[in-house]
């Protein structure tokens, strides 16, 4: 076995660290080791990547072991105590570590696992024949390229098809394993699941595009197919006088980020036609693209409108990133971008308007690594709550009641704040009257989140949501927002 002894770095470059965790949680070296032989393969331990939820799918028979499947091997935290620990002393006013946020170096050298057990990672995939192996710049992800061969024999699974609501996928039929010797290394395996995926909130074709000459401010009459023809929408700098946002600073020294999934182009060309309607001064714009962009605009209306929201209620902002899972929503990529969003430590603020359907089950918090590790950086993720009420599971649409009670993810994660949503009553000038829950505002309790020490007065033991609330009813006080007409995202030319 080799020994490895994990240091703090010089104390040169230290400084922020050293106050963080030395006076704050005491100074401690972490002894860790790691196999240099071949893992046993005769011992098998079981990850977090339990037996698929299958309920209401109809089984297709199992697939080939030819067929491709592209993995994402999500890694446990290293020192995840003492993560806790100070993430907890970095809220708290009056600790030596209050405010006292790292760099993505930094986490990385502290809590993601070392260079040797990624690598021990890597060689057993390559050994089973995966190919493309790669670790994520803050090793917390190995992914590769393979079948279903490959992943039966890597991980002493089974994978079937299945079809449930009109959506084919696989999903394995049986607990997810690994080598006893990287069970201390291996979290979760993602990719063996493709039945459920992400879903956008909040938008659903229901906002009209606007022209330039449309006036401002005050209530603007917009054509609401909800039933409603005199609908009051808002145009999104409204909101800092509706929300009184008085003096505060606008956030022109922050730079916020979207996550999301399919093209960005409209979004971001949507985005500048907004400020140029609306007399505000151009954001610099980037789109940062995982796994390919396939021209899927499906999205379109709520990455453009989460965009224009930010700009408009934040009085501008220093830069505003499009982070783009490419042409696919599954798991894996969704956590590739999100992990690609702490590594690269750019943004401050994330806005993450999409979930997974409110079922929760084994799968949940697959993403919750990589936001503390962001926490830990001094980023902020924040979710929409989700648009099926409390009854979220089960639901059809967005827009309509489920089945039974649920919460869906990363709303539920405890490492992110999540949004709820209200219906505005405000004069013509913006002055705030009232407000009253919106009757799809989804909010609950988690069945598998625990409830993080910051909802300690809160009785229970799991989170609860949502933290927060915002105007969103799309039937009586939608925001009103530019967009480029598209048959792919159902925005209408007029």
């Amino acid at each position: 076995m080799n020994r490895l002894k994990l240091a703090l770095p010089p104390a040169s470059v230290r400084s922020r660290l050293a106050v963080a965790l030395m006076l704050a949680l005491g100074a401690q070296a972490v002894t860790y080791e790691v196999s240099a032989q071949a893992p046993n393969t005769a011992a098998w331990a079981t990850t977090q990547t339990r037996v698929a939820a299958t309920g209401n799918a109809a089984f297709g028979g199992l697939a080939a072991d030819q067929e491709s499947v592209s993995i994402t091997v999500t890694l446990k935290l290293r020192s995840k105590d003492v993560l806790d620990s100070f993430i907890r002393e970095l809220h708290r006013p009056g600790s030596p570590a209050y405010h006292q946020f790292l760099s993505s170096a930094q986490t990385t050298a502290t809590f993601a696992p070392t260079e040797q057990q990624a690598q021990a990672v890597v060689d057993y995939l390559r050994q089973q024949g995966y190919t493309n192996v790669r670790i994520a710049p803050n090793r917390m992800l190995v992914t590769a390229d393979g079948t279903v061969g490959n992943a039966r024999s890597a991980f002493r699974t089974q994978i079937g098809h299945f079809s449930r609501d009109g959506r084919a996928g696989i999903a394995n039929i049986l607990d997810v394993q690994v080598p006893t010797a990287l069970s201390d290394t291996v979290d979760r395996v993602l990719g063996l699941q493709t039945l459920d995926h992400a879903q956008t909130l909040s938008w659903h074709g229901r906002m009209q595009p606007v022209a330039t000459s449309n006036p401002r401010p005050g209530y603007h009459i917009v054509t609401s197919p909800d039933g409603n023809p005199n609908a009051h929408g808002y145009y999104p700098q409204e909101f800092a006088t509706v929300y009184d946002a008085g003096s505060a600073a606008a956030a022109t020294n922050t730079t916020a980020a979207i996550i999301g999934w399919g093209s960005m182009t409209n979004s971001v060309n949507d985005l500048a036609q907004m400020e140029s309607g609306q007399g505000l001064a151009a954001v610099p714009t980037q789109v940062v693209i995982l796994g390919g962009d396939n021209g899927d605009d499906s999205g379109q209306g709520e990455w453009g409108m989460d965009a224009q929201a930010i700009v408009g209620i934040s009085g501008g902002v220093q830069k505003l990133i499009f982070y783009t899972a490419g042409g696919a929503e599954d798991q894996g990529l969704m956590l590739q971008t999100i992990n690609r969003v702490v590594s690269d430590n750019a943004a401050r603020v994330t806005n993450m308007s999409w979930g997974w359907p409110g079922c929760e089950d084994s799968s949940t918090g697959w993403a919750d690594s990589a936001f503390e590790l962001g926490i830990a950086q001094g980023q902020t993720f924040s979710a929409a709550s989700g648009d099926n009420g409390a009854y979220s599971c089960g639901a059809s649409s967005n827009g309509s009641y489920g089945t039974t009670l649920g919460v869906g993810y990363p709303a539920s994660s405890p490492y992110v704040v999540t949004v709820g949503g209200t219906t505005l009553n405000t004069s013509t000038a913006d002055g705030y009257i009232s407000e009253s829950s919106w009757a799809y505002s989804g909010g609950g309790i988690s069945a598998h989140e625990a409830k993080p020490t910051w909802q300690s007065a809160v009785s229970g033991s799991y989170r609860q949501l949502p933290d927060l609330a915002f105007d969103a009813d799309w039937t009586n006080t939608p925001i009103v927002a530019y967009f480029t007409a598209s048959s792919g995202s159902g925005i209408p030319s007029s």
